[in-house]
């Protein structure tokens, strides 16, 4: 589970700490595939579309 918003609410710092979709591909592109991606349809109030589920499989290596 990634929180995807490249864009923090005024005042906000984190945790959680936003992460573009871009950027989470690129950090595990050289060892993992994607199984599956999605934003969840269920999330906590006030991250609705901005949560992400990524199942990922280790690469052979």
């Amino acid at each position: 589970m990634w929180y995807i918003n490249p864009d923090l609410d005024p005042g906000e710092e984190g945790p959680p700490y936003p992460f573009s979709v871009p950027d989470l591909t690129a950090l595990f592109a050289d060892s993992y595939e994607i199984v599956d991606d999605y934003v969840p349809d269920v999330a906590f109030a006030g991250r609705e579309a901005r949560e992400r589920v990524r199942v990922l499989r280790r690469l052979a290596g």
